[in-house]
């Protein structure tokens, strides 16, 4: 079955964009119905509600690091796609004055426009376009009124006498998008992508966190046995409220999810597609049509493999890949460590990163933490403790920790009892956690998987996925065919720039892996669509045990290019601006964290450049950004002599002719 998407990708609307919380979706949906015309997508993005204000500066013993941590981080998102589309306007709707320091510290303050209601909307961007009609709608339902509003092409009015709105829409498009709804505005970014590209929509109720949680387990028993008892009643659960949709009708469904693997209980019976909800959906569905009309194509790939399999696929899939003018990079056997993962997946620029390791949940500890809260009163904590011990050749190991929390003074984790309790509790917590001197702890080992631990398997260790960027500047592809690659590791994928990622739900065979990455590669280097590609996973021939094992987090429209010519260009510039961007970032900063955490990524990128590119080339590199160069030099101090220091004063200082090789080894 061919898969046939429209030619014509919706257009940004750059007139302007909203940031929104909470309290501001019902504005939102209003000011969304504003921006009817044909293959147009008009820009959401959800901004959590904080009680803590920007800093600038970080400190894991004050008030507010949970708040801080996040609020910097989405505003940097944002921040990015924002930057790429360059709206005239952009609204700030119910975000509170501690949400908006966070994002007024990165956007230009003279195009942010704070509004409260649709007249200060309108006073704001003047003259859109002549009334098209409006469809009323009760307050309660701004969701269905937006739906309703974008795809009959009019305007939304809030009437409390109005009837209610349907909560699907079909109307003989293309494709189909079934969202869970939360009333917030992930729903209204994923109405404004069905709306942009015309496509059918169901709403469906959200499902509960609790289920999610339950997923991991339920597919890995029935993986082993095919034991239906459970998986059944999990697949109805799933199924029930679409099962009226006839997807056969259809080129294709996207599914808004928290994380509800659809197309295995769909059997895939079309091109499936996820979008994770927990992840900002309005940054990532912007992101990918700025992607698709101004592709950052690098011609790089980046594979890894600790070769633990007799037969994979390693090899066959880089040899494609280069038949098709991609300049590959192979961290393979020895050079497979966690500490090269964290780096080249996170800073070294390429289009696509193929994992082809083992993977799945890892054993660990319960840990049982007592602690006293500012007001002297007694809490108990109760977590899994993962921990990761990565030596990779360095002085000093890499430790990282993963805490899995369960429950807290008796409650489950994340349950309402929680959500009611002073914020100052859960900072003294993470001070208590993060102490050097741990006091009333009880740390017991388990055996037993760990669900959540999610791992990858590499040379002497395992990396536990936790990535903060990918590619550096780039946004690419994923595949990581590793068993159960999807349940904890897509959101982190996704959340550090994959644009779109294909894992697994459960324990795969070496065979149906290997196939299936051969299969997908070649399809992908025939026409460049990925979603196409993932299709001929499903036209494969496998055991029983495999069907469906594959699952597609990412958009529809998604393509990967080939390069015309193999050159490394394209890499070489990506390097020397990540350098010259982490390089001002460390020597302007004022903040400790960011300094201890930069000088590594300023010493690897260097590291690239010395090691693959010629003098001349380097030259630039010092004529380009000297005195920030000098000014790094200046600032660390004598012990990062060895990787760093030397390394920028070689480059500021002529060496003669016979250092080049010393200098290449660095």
């Amino acid at each position: 079955m061919s898969i046939t998407v429209r030619h014509e990708i919706p257009r940004i609307e750059r007139r302007c964009a909203c940031i929104v919380s909470k309290d501001g979706v019902a504005l939102t949906a209003l000011i969304s119905s504003y921006f009817n015309g044909p293959s147009n997508y008009f820009c959401v993005f959800e901004f959590p509600t904080l009680a803590y204000s920007f800093r600038g500066v970080s400190d894991s013993g004050d008030d507010g690091y949970f708040d801080r941590v996040l609020g910097d981080r989405i505003a940097g998102q944002i921040g990015n796609v924002l930057a790429r589309i360059q709206p005239d306007i952009i609204f700030l709707v119910a975000v509170s004055d501690a949400g908006q320091s966070y994002l007024r510290a990165r956007l230009p303050e003279e195009r942010l426009r704070t509004v409260s209601s649709i007249d200060d909307f309108l006073s704001a961007i003047g003259p859109i376009s002549e009334e098209s009609g409006t469809i009323l709608c009760r307050s309660s339902q701004p969701i269905e009124g937006l739906l309703a509003a974008r795809l009959l092409g009019k305007r939304l009015q809030f009437d409390e006498e109005a009837p209610e709105l349907p909560r699907t829409w079909m109307h003989g498009g293309d494709g189909i998008v079934v969202i869970e709804t939360d009333n917030d505005a992930h729903d209204i970014a994923a109405i404004n992508f069905a709306a942009a590209f015309d496509l059918d929509v169901a709403l469906v109720p959200s499902i509960d966190r609790k289920t999610i949680r339950e997923l991991p387990h339920v597919l890995a028993r029935w993986s082993n046995d095919h034991s239906y008892h459970e998986f059944k009643p999990f697949e109805r659960n799933a199924l029930r409220h679409i099962r009226s949709i006839d997807f056969q009708e259809y080129q294709f469904a996207t599914f808004f999810t928290i994380g509800i693997p659809y197309g295995l209980f769909l059997k895939n019976l079309i091109p499936i597609t996820h979008v994770l909800k927990q992840i900002d959906c309005g940054a990532f569905i912007a992101a990918n049509l700025a992607d698709d009309a101004e592709p950052r194509a690098l011609g790089s790939s980046l594979h890894f493999s600790p070769q633990l399999f007799p037969t994979e696929e390693t090899g066959d899939v880089i040899r494609l890949l280069e038949e098709n003018n991609f300049v590959t990079k192979a961290l393979i056997g020895e050079d497979a460590t966690a500490q090269n993962l964290a780096d080249y997946a996170g800073f070294y620029p390429y289009d696509v990163l193929h994992i082809c390791s083992h993977g799945g949940e890892v054993p660990g500890y319960f840990t049982i933490q007592k602690f006293k809260d500012r007001q002297e009163v007694e809490h108990t904590v109760e977590y899994y403790d993962v921990v990761q011990i990565d030596p990779a050749d360095q002085e000093m190991a890499l430790v990282t920790r993963k805490m899995i929390y369960q429950r807290f003074d008796g409650h489950r984790w994340g349950s309402d009892p929680l959500m009611w309790l002073p914020r100052y509790i859960f900072d003294d917590m993470h001070l208590a956690m993060t102490a050097d001197e741990e006091r009333g702890v009880i740390r017991v080992p388990v055996t037993y998987p760990i669900a959540f631990s999610c791992h990858i398997q590499c040379h002497g260790g395992f990396h536990q996925g936790t990535f903060h960027t990918l590619s550096d500047i780039g946004r690419p592809f994923v595949f990581n065919n590793s068993c159960c690659s999807s349940h904890e590791l897509s959101p982190v994928f996704i959340d550090a720039g994959a644009r779109v990622y294909v894992g697994t739900l459960w324990d795969i065979g070496n065979l149906t892996a290997t196939r299936a990455a051969k299969a997908f590669y070649k399809s992908a280097m025939k026409d460049g669509s990925l979603l196409g590609a993932f299709r001929e996973i499903g036209n494969l021939p496998s055991r029983d045990k495999d069907a469906n094992v594959y699952i597609f987090w990412g958009l529809h429209f998604s393509t990967l290019r080939k390069p015309t010519v193999k050159s490394d260009e394209a890499i070489f510039r990506a390097l020397m601006h990540s350098f010259l961007m982490w390089t001002q970032k460390v020597v302007t900063t004022e903040d400790p964290v960011i300094k201890r955490n930069g000088a590594p990524i300023v010493a690897f990128l260097y590291r690239q450049l010395l090691q693959h590119f010629t003098e001349e080339r380097l030259q630039q590199l010092v004529d380009f950004n000297r005195e920030a160069v000098e000014e790094i030099i200046r600032d660390n101090p004598v012990e990062h002599e060895d990787h760093l220091t030397r390394g920028f004063r070689e480059m500021i200082v002529p060496q003669p002719r016979r250092d080049v090789k010393i200098r290449k080894k660095l």
